[in-house]
């Protein structure tokens, strides 16, 4: 068993060199790029996934749309261990001092992380691909990991050397069917399509949220609450329809007399009902419904004449079906699914500070930390051994939440005790360094304790002279 989950990662028999690392294939003419622009469809890579893309609608998008843009906006971070670190003895930062555990990569805080200003991965990230910026090609794996909980890059080596990423959305790419070990091959069919492409794991990242009744597979919050957000789909086209239909929605016509062929008189006697064909029934209907229906129309009489004898109410209006109560247990439930707050969403009623505070500090730590660590750690995984670089680490910086006052205790504290530089102080105000500003600040603890110092030899002076 285990040998067979290390040949999953370390590629298929006949694809890895002697060290067990996967090689990648030799540069080639990428065909497959012919659907991702101008040249093939008119598409860019974009969510087209059918089967979860109709539900990326109104509290759903919104959720997800928070999730990705918060996390689109992080920079990705590419460094190298170096060594086992070492507690330094200088208490302000000497060498071999740990830095602290928010400073460093969340499961790499036990090693020292050098961070490199160049790498081609980060030419990689930097420029995708003709059509997607950075900020894109997170978000759109975001979203996907949302909606499909798998999302997917197509690694793409030109002749020149060059790596282009591309974004796969979910519903292009399925599991072979003939592949001996699980999420080895895949087979990727672009939409609107009958081609198909064979891509392997060498070419391949697969970023996925598994299920916990099977890892190989995935869940995601849509699927997970699917129900939540059916019903919630439900209530506002039954709102719809309430309000585009108006009296049609629950009223009862009763026709009296038909005219005549000719147009003179009527048909049928006064106190009957004619028997309509279904095609009357459709005219009277539409004619009804293009007089009356609509919000413009909303309480505008009802005309009686010989063709309609009387109009009543069959059911609730739209006032009465509590389309707001509804509403308002379904967004919780879908909210809640995805771990956004409805204040993140920019409801300010009932917000304050203090709340803000604590809904920001929810969606950073508990919704968005969790998905950097599985993009950091699925792109570390898989690019050490795409670069032979046992050492690579790739990580996604983990936003913070946005707490002005107690940034500014904490900014206070560290400089009431002489624990931060000037330059550093400046830098979190947004000021430029100042040549002079590499000292710590001198804080009031500091001053204090010297001026406790200065009495106190002044104090030893006086006594000495007195003697």
């Amino acid at each position: 068993m285990l040998d067979w989950l290390t040949r999953l990662w370390r590629g298929t028999p006949g694809a890895a060199d002697p060290a067990g690392g996967l090689v990648p294939k030799a540069p080639r003419s990428a065909t497959l790029t012919t659907y991702m622009g101008t040249g093939g469809f008119g598409m860019s890579p974009t969510w087209n996934d059918v089967d979860t893309a109709r539900f990326n609608t109104g509290w759903v998008f919104a959720c997800v749309r928070a999730i990705a843009d918060r996390i689109a906006g992080q920079p990705i971070r590419v460094g190298r261990v170096t060594s086992t670190p070492r507690r330094g003895s200088g208490r302000r930062g000497g060498p071999g001092t740990v830095k602290a555990a928010s400073a460093a990569p969340p499961w790499m805080r036990a090693g020292s992380v050098e961070e490199l200003d160049a790498h081609p991965l980060l030419d990689a990230l930097h420029d995708p691909n003709p059509y997607l910026v950075p900020y894109s090609l997170i978000g759109l794996t975001i979203a996907s990991l949302r909606l499909a909980g798998v999302g997917f890059w197509w690694i793409d080596r030109e002749r020149d050397g060059t790596t282009r990423i591309w974004y796969l959305p979910a519903g292009w790419v399925t599991e072979d069917p003939d592949a001996t070990v699980p999420l080895s091959k895949f087979i990727v069919r672009p939409a609107h399509s009958a081609d198909e492409f064979h891509l392997d794991a060498t070419e391949l990242i697969r970023f996925s949220t598994p299920d916990p009744a099977n890892p190989f597979d995935n869940l995601s919050p849509l699927k997970a609450g699917l129900a939540a957000v059916q019903t919630d789909r439900e209530i506002q086209t039954a709102q719809l329809l309430a309000f585009r239909n108006g009296v049609l929605g629950g009223t009862l016509v009763t026709v009296g007399q038909l005219p005549e062929a000719g147009g003179a008189g009527a048909v049928g006697d006064p106190d009957g009902r004619p028997l309509l064909t279904r095609h009357q029934r459709n005219t009277l209907a539409q004619r009804i419904q293009e007089a009356y229906a609509g919000s413009a129309n909303t309480g505008q009489p009802i005309i009686l004449d010989a063709l309609i004898r009387d109009v009543r109410k069959l059911s609730d209006s739209p006032a009465e079906m509590d389309f707001g109560g509804s509403s308002g247990i379904t967004k919780e439930r879908v909210t809640q699914l995805f771990g956004v707050n409805p204040i993140i969403l920019g409801q300010v009623e009932g917000a304050n500070r203090a709340s803000a505070t604590v809904a920001d500090e929810h969606f950073c730590f508990t919704t968005l930390a969790p998905l950097c660590v599985l993009i950091g750690q699925t792109l570390t995984k898989w690019f050490r051994v795409h670069h032979d670089d046992p050492g690579l680490v790739v990580w996604v910086e983990p936003p913070r939440p946005r707490d002005p006052d107690g940034k500014r205790a904490d900014l206070e504290q560290l400089a009431r005790y002489g624990a931060i530089r000037v330059n550093e102080l400046r830098q979190e105000h947004g000021l430029p360094a100042d040549p002079d500003g590499e000292g710590w600040v001198k804080g009031t603890a500091a001053v204090a304790a010297g001026a406790s110092a200065d009495g106190e030899r002044r104090a030893g002076v006086a006594r000495a002279d007195s003697e």
